[in-house]
């Protein structure tokens, strides 16, 4: 499981380490290792 150290509901596109992770995912199916950590970016 993927954890954004966070808040908001909607991550996507915030950080390169969010980003990577679904993409990996969504083109892939490679799911991220157990507790891996995005740091919170807040939006522009």
């Amino acid at each position: 499981m993927l954890t954004y150290e966070g808040s908001g509901h909607t991550v996507y596109g915030r950080s390169a380490g969010t980003v990577g992770a679904v993409d990996r995912y969504l083109i892939s199916r490679s799911v991220a290792a157990d507790g891996v950590r995005c740091p919170e970016v807040r939006p522009s």
